[in-house]
């Protein structure tokens, strides 16, 4: 007897975990500027990566749990301009290389973004292509390579590129003028110029000071969010990005903790419960009792509880909390609930 109601728990485990790998899953990618904002907050559990500034990682600064952290190189026009000027020649590229190098060595993170493409840093396509693919071969397949590109027409020997060395392509939607207006044709160029969808995030860029309620006016940053999630899922691309210390860390508006990564998360899961609780979509997206009711996604009961959730309360691993590596997808390679 006892035999046998261990085969069934095996035959229930493993079907769970096979209808896991078959599912599409869409990463969450949290960038943090400022650490000292969500200090604390059990906030990271649905993040696929962490995106930290190089000074969080040069400083050794405390990271608050999570096992997939990047670093943030350059940004600024000043920097993009000294990024440029390195990589405009072999001596430059390969100083910069065993910088990283050693950056990744010493931090122990899993990888690195640049946020400057080749507009930024001021140089031709094929020379920022050649510093990739150089980047690529000498730091192997074992870590995480991630470019920004804001604002570039790319051509065919940098998609090349791109599909071949980078693991994520990080392209925006920004909210910070007006978000009920978005055009993704910077997604929709690099598609039909053959970047492999499956590669791009869709950074959603919401304003440095949030306006209450979240809900209403020109800055609807709900509407914003549930439209970014439609189009990461219509699209099909890798998944979303959001900087968590620009979301509500306080519940200052009144929609809880964290409201935008939330709805996100909620978003990119299809609109279906991932963690169980009570009246996830009782009565639709809007409705009194459903995702913004007492006891939906963002109430005291739903997927997330009172805030953030918590994972496993027993601190095990569940299947939930295993994370793909994004250049195998057949393997899962950490836990977020455990050890």
């Amino acid at each position: 007897m006892e035999k046998r109601a261990v085969v069934q728990v095996l035959v229930v485990v493993i079907v769970g975990v096979l209808s896991w790998v078959e599912g599409r899953q869409y990463g969450l990618v949290c960038r943090v500027k400022d650490p000292s904002v969500v200090s604390g907050c059990n906030v990271f559990k649905d993040c696929l990566y962490e995106l930290y500034p190089v000074e969080v990682a040069q400083n050794s600064m405390d990271i608050f749990g999570g096992h997939n952290r990047l670093f943030s190189l350059y940004g600024g026009p000043s920097s993009c301009g000294y990024f440029g000027k390195l990589i405009a020649t072999p001596k430059g590229q390969q100083t910069l290389i065993e910088t990283i190098k050693k950056q990744l060595l010493k931090s122990g993170f899993r990888g690195f973004e640049i946020q400057c493409d080749a507009v930024m840093a001021e140089v031709s396509q094929s020379i920022y292509a050649s510093f990739l693919d150089l980047l690529r071969t000498q730091l192997g397949g074992g870590y995480i390579i991630a470019v920004s590109l804001k604002h570039i027409q790319l051509e065919q020997c940098l998609v090349n590129t791109l599909n071949s060395a980078v693991d994520l392509v990080i392209m925006p939607m920004d909210c910070t003028r007006d978000c009920n207006i978005q055009q993704l044709t910077n997604v929709q160029n690099a598609i039909a110029h053959g970047l492999d969808r499956q590669k791009i995030v869709l950074e959603v860029v919401v304003p440095s000071v949030l306006r209450c309620p979240l809900n209403t006016g020109a800055s609807n940053l709900f509407t914003f969010i549930q439209k970014a999630g439609h189009e990461v899922l219509v699209q099909d691309l890798f998944g979303a990005s959001l900087q968590l210390d620009r979301d509500d860390v306080t519940n200052v508006c009144g929609s809880g903790r964290f409201p935008l990564l939330r709805l996100l998360n909620f978003q990119l899961n299809g609109g279906s419960a991932v963690g169980g609780g009570s009246g996830m979509m009782t009565n639709g997206m809007g409705g009194g009792s459903g995702m913004m009711g007492g006891n939906g996604m963002m109430g005291g009961s739903g997927m997330m509880g009172n805030g953030v959730g918590s994972g496993s309360g027993s601190g095990g691993c569940s299947f939930t909390g295993f994370v793909r590596d994004t250049r195998d997808c057949s393997r899962f390679y950490s836990c977020n609930n455990g050890q």
